[in-house]
């Protein structure tokens, strides 16, 4: 629980310090996609086991252990502080486990067994994201302007590849691996990429959307279509211009 407290008393410091200087434009927030309900348990009791399929930031975080506590709570935290703040806004970044450029080429990855429980794996952990990606995406959120996140808003973004590092199946994975009943996850099939059998549990529609990251996956970009548009409004392009220059000023100050 150490690492409870200190997350969760370093991003408050920092929160507290922004504000009460006055011109804190924008904090962006590393958090992770274990707040979301990664376990240290696989499978079985006490393991984390998604109700629908893929989970949006829309879905509320279910944390099964001490890190993923932390990161949902500085999440609250943050959500908190917008209320109160009527210049600043606040954008949370979950992401998954960062495959590094150098190892980029080892994907995919050996699935776990499913005669070898030993082998298995939370669901969180089959998800990845290229490191490039993870760096594009916090650049963008601070950089870019109320489309990202408006004064007195927090935005929560999943960073995430469309896809998993296993070439199997989820559907298979969670059904053979994890031991769950696939009928009766519910499915979203909007935000599902057409023909990707293997798609990720994490749906990062919104991030390529509002901070316009296109994210990699090992399969290539020619395997995974684009996210279809969302039916949300989204800003005119006068007014993302103009945010955007607002906030590369204010950064530049």
């Amino acid at each position: 629980w150490k690492l409870y407290a200190d997350n969760l008393a370093g991003t408050h410091a920092l929160v507290e310090a922004g504000l009460l200087g006055g011109a804190l434009r924008r904090f962006v927030f590393s958090s992770s996609a274990f707040a979301l309900g990664f376990s240290h348990v696989a499978r079985g009791a006490g393991a984390f086991a998604p109700a629908v399929l893929p989970l949006t930031e829309a879905d509320a975080p279910r944390p099964h252990e001490s890190y993923g506590l932390s990161k949902a709570a500085c999440e609250e935290l943050l959500a908190c502080a917008a209320r109160t703040s009527a210049s600043t806004s606040f954008v949370s970044l979950r992401f998954p486990n960062i495959i590094k450029r150098e190892r980029w080429a080892e994907l995919p990855w050996p699935s776990p067994d499913p005669k070898d429980p030993a082998s298995a794996e939370n669901v969180l952990l089959w998800n990845y994201v290229h490191e490039d990606d993870v760096i594009g995406a916090h650049v963008e959120a601070a950089a870019r302007g109320n489309e990202a996140a408006a004064p007195g808003e927090h935005e929560v973004y999943h960073v995430a590849a469309p896809d998993l590092r296993f070439a199997e199946g989820t559907l298979a994975l969670l059904e053979g691996v994890q031991g769950l009943d696939v009928g009766a996850i519910e499915r979203r099939p909007a935000l599902l990429p057409p023909g990707v059998d293997n798609f990720s549990v994490l749906c990062s529609h919104k991030a390529t959307e509002r901070l316009g990251v296109r994210f990699r996956s090992w399969q290539g970009e020619a395997a995974i279509p684009a996210p279809a548009p969302a039916p949300t409004p989204t800003p005119g392009a006068d007014d993302v211009r103009r945010g955007s220059a607002v906030a590369r000023q204010g950064l530049a100050e």
